[in-house]
């Protein structure tokens, strides 16, 4: 006995293709290669897997982005025929608490010989915006008492201010400077610290 060679010409997804048997021996038998087959392609999966992204409080909402695994005979979603991008969002804004626990995901997409797969899940992290606190320069005469430190704030977001900002707690500004200070010593360093 010796086999048939059956073959066929794999299209598209979604085409049922026939193919047929050549060949084949036995010595009792005579091989007769009339009938077809029919296979059938099914669409390959892509799954959609959201990269991770890092803010800063007060950010625009970042890029999304993603990776796909799954694509076969070395295409990519540059090659692979009539792909189309998922959509990535989530509910992070500007406004968005240090510590929130944000998840995003996507949807859509699609591909000729592919199913798209969104059940993966990325997330927001968001990190504390810097303000820089800025002692005032402060001019006294010598025995004066100490004078009263202030300082600028720069770096807020969102509009906010000292009045605004959550939990906002004002640093603590200080020098060597006392009443018996000689003038000699000036300049003198005024540091502010939380």
């Amino acid at each position: 006995w010796s086999s048939d060679v059956c073959s066929s010409d794999l299209t598209a997804v979604g085409t049922s293709v026939s193919f047929t048997c050549s060949g084949g021996s036995a010595n009792n038998y005579t091989i007769s290669n009339t009938g077809t087959g029919t296979l059938t392609i099914s669409k390959a999966v892509l799954t959609i897997t959201p990269d991770s992204k890092n803010v800063t409080y007060g950010d625009s909402a970042p890029t999304y982005t993603f990776s796909v695994t799954g694509f076969k005979n070395s295409e990519s979603a540059s090659t692979a025929t009539n792909y189309v991008a998922p959509t990535c969002t989530s509910t992070y804004s500007a406004t968005s608490a240090v510590g929130s626990s944000i998840s995003y995901s996507c949807s859509g997409g699609s591909a000729t010989n592919y199913t798209i797969t969104n059940s993966g899940t990325g997330s927001v992290v968001i990190s504390k915006a810097t303000l820089t606190i800025t002692p005032a320069g402060k001019s006294v005469t010598y025995g004066d008492p100490a004078p009263t430190y202030t300082f600028s704030v720069s770096g807020f977001k969102n509009s906010e201010t000292t009045s605004t900002a959550t939990s906002y707690s004002a640093p603590t500004c200080t020098s060597s400077y006392t009443t018996t200070t000689n003038v000699s010593s000036s300049p003198l360093t005024i540091t502010c610290t939380t």
